[in-house]
């Protein structure tokens, strides 16, 4: 079994054979009961008059990071939660470290979507399940398997993670309309609620056995 078509791809190039996708699936219901923005952001002494884009996880070159240096607009800020925080040098980041499920359940709150640059096989990145349970569309990488969590212009964008011009157009494009924003998360917490959820998730791996089953 493999967490994505990318992954799957992958193997298959190298050999392995008898190969099928199975998609993750998360708890849905605890993504979405957090705060609201405005009290995530009053709790974590972060500005309430920006956008806030959550780039997560271990943080490198590899995961994107000169395109979260360099695409960032004016007017916009950058979470970062995770590992080698200091590897940002942006002088418009807020840094979170170590943070448990619950703490992350609050930066999601918080920011109004989430950064996936990926460039390399990134599998299938559970941030991006977790920020669209939250109700925060996704950016993410045209590499891997983040985009086969994601339906492009609906509950996030997929974009090319070497296109730093076309990632800050679609960051500024952010910033300038939060209505659509919302909509558009609403959207991604429902993609979630019927593509990703847990119990999805464990009746396929259910059936999958029965069907292997002697």
């Amino acid at each position: 079994l493999c967490v994505s078509d990318a992954l799957r791809e992958y193997m298959a190039a190298h050999g392995f054979t008898n190969l099928q996708t199975l998609h993750n699936g998360i708890d849905v219901s605890f993504w979405a009961d957090a705060p609201s923005q405005q009290e995530a952001r009053k709790v974590l002494g972060l500005p309430q008059d920006r956008t806030l884009f959550l780039y997560a996880g271990r943080l490198g070159y590899d995961k994107g990071n000169d395109i979260v240096e360099h695409a960032v607009p004016d007017g916009a800020d950058v979470i970062l939660a995770g590992s080698a925080l200091n590897s940002i040098h942006h002088t418009n980041v807020h840094r979170f470290e170590h943070q448990s499920s619950r703490q992350m359940r609050t930066l999601y709150a918080a920011c109004d979507a989430a950064l996936v640059p990926s460039r390399c096989l990134d599998c299938f990145p559970t941030i991006c399940l977790e920020a669209m349970a939250a109700g925060r569309p996704v950016l993410a990488t045209s590499w891997g398997g983040a985009q086969e969590s994601i339906v492009d212009n609906k509950t996030g964008w997929v974009i090319d993670p070497f296109d730093a011009d076309a990632w800050r157009e679609r960051m500024t494009w952010c910033t300038r309309h939060p209505e659509e924003m919302s909509e558009i998360g609403k959207q991604a917490k429902e993609h979630v609620r019927q593509q990703f959820s847990l119990e999805r998730y464990l009746d396929d791996v259910e059936q999958l056995y029965r069907q292997t089953r002697p």
